[in-house]
């Protein structure tokens, strides 16, 4: 039965991720953030913050190249302020700058759809 419960809660999240990517990808603003806080609030943070430092390269590439650093930086200022105990609002500030940062970014799929072809032509051959 744990192990049920255990599938059940790694689906939902795996749910969670893909709706939260899909709503960067899309501009969606409002799904972005709740889905996001859904899985940052369950103890998911590094799992959202990994999901956004693909987005950035996946969903936003080369239409606003500076935002991979500018999102990277947020994610230090939120780790050092996970480790130095702060008050989980000042935690959840960054998170949420991040998240409006790539959600209303100029959007490009180039880096995507390179890597995607460059994966196609690997497992082809």
């Amino acid at each position: 039965m744990a192990l049920l419960q255990e599938s059940a809660f790694l689906s939902h999240e795996w749910y969670l991720e893909k709706v939260f990517r899909k709503s960067i990808r899309l501009g969606q603003e409002e799904e972005a953030l709740s889905s996001g806080w859904d899985l940052y609030s369950a103890g998911q943070a590094d799992r959202v913050w990994q999901a956004m430092l693909v987005s950035v390269s996946e969903d936003v590439g080369l239409a606003e190249p500076s935002l991979a650093s500018n999102l990277w930086a947020l994610y230090q200022i939120h780790r050092l302020l996970v480790d130095s105990e702060m008050a989980p609002c000042e935690t959840v500030a960054v998170w949420t700058h991040a998240v409006l940062l790539l959600v209303h970014a100029k959007k490009s799929r180039v880096c995507a759809e390179v890597h995607l072809g460059s994966e196609a032509e690997y497992f082809s051959a």
